[in-house]
């Protein structure tokens, strides 16, 4: 059995050990500078590179990489790209009709933001300390299944493909700790979003005593219950005769990222 964590992440749960982390990490941070700070100046260093730590709590077999840029003294840019795959255990409530794992199944993701690090509330510029920023991104996911029907002829198949994409805007509070020289932690605690939702499903063929229209809805509709909290915040959207759905609705970015600056 899977584990429920990678199904579904509780509402407060997350908030409450990023706060905890936060807690911990500043004051490491605070002892880490001031060891640092009674020696010569140094070159500063504008580059960072990132893994997000998070990512596989949603989504299977995830790995996601980031790039963040200092341009000015209180602001960056930050880029990423990556490669998840959709949570497999899609479940239809269709008598006599099974749907197999993913035969094939594969996503990608890309983005990024510009980042604002508050000179009210730093001490030092960018890339340590709170940080407000604008973000966009993008993920896709495409797998193959097989339907399955029992029938007075024998077990019937037919091929099935998904397509899910989600593209988001929105605005991010974060905070970065920098230990040391060269490390960093990189903790997104709250980004709301408007995000588009677009999902297909398409069969290749036909079963006999089963409606396609209401087999490509239903699967549309098991793969809305693997997505994190979008039973709170989705929209409602109409189903095409063709077997998609897009929509516009809300969600929430947030993250923990490890990383090392050069």
């Amino acid at each position: 059995m899977k584990n429920p964590m990678k199904l579904f992440l509780p509402k407060y749960a997350t908030y409450v050990w990023l706060l905890l982390l936060f807690g911990y990490l500043n004051s490491v941070e605070s002892r880490a500078f001031t060891a640092d700070s009674t020696g010569k100046p140094k070159r500063p260093l504008f580059n960072s590179v990132k893994l997000n730590m998070t990512s596989n709590l949603v989504f299977d077999h995830s790995y996601q990489l980031s790039y963040e840029r200092v341009i000015k003294k209180y602001q960056s840019f930050s880029v990423f790209a990556g490669y998840q795959r959709f949570p497999d255990g899609l479940t239809l409530d269709l008598d006599g009709t099974t749907l197999s794992q993913s035969r094939t199944k594969s996503g990608y993701s890309f983005g990024g933001d510009y980042r604002f690090y508050l000179a009210n509330e730093n001490k030092h510029g960018a890339p340590r300390g709170v940080y407000l920023a604008p973000f966009f991104n993008y993920f896709h996911f495409s797998s193959s299944r097989t339907l399955s029907r029992n029938t007075d002829e024998g077990v019937q198949s037919v091929g099935l493909s998904t397509t899910a994409s989600f593209t988001s805007f929105g605005g991010e509070l974060g905070y970065q700790f920098v230990l040391g020289r060269h490390f960093v932690i990189d903790v997104l605690f709250f980004g709301p979003a408007i995000v588009h939702y677009q999902f297909n499903a398409k069969l290749d063929g036909s079963l006999p005593g089963v409606d396609s229209d209401e087999a490509t809805k239903q699967v549309i509709e098991a793969l809305k219950e693997k997505i994190p909290l979008f039973k709170d915040y989705a929209g409602n959207g109409e189903f095409s005769s063709s077997g998609s759905q897009g929509f516009w609705s809300v969600g929430f970015n947030y993250k923990v990222s490890l990383g090392f600056r050069f």
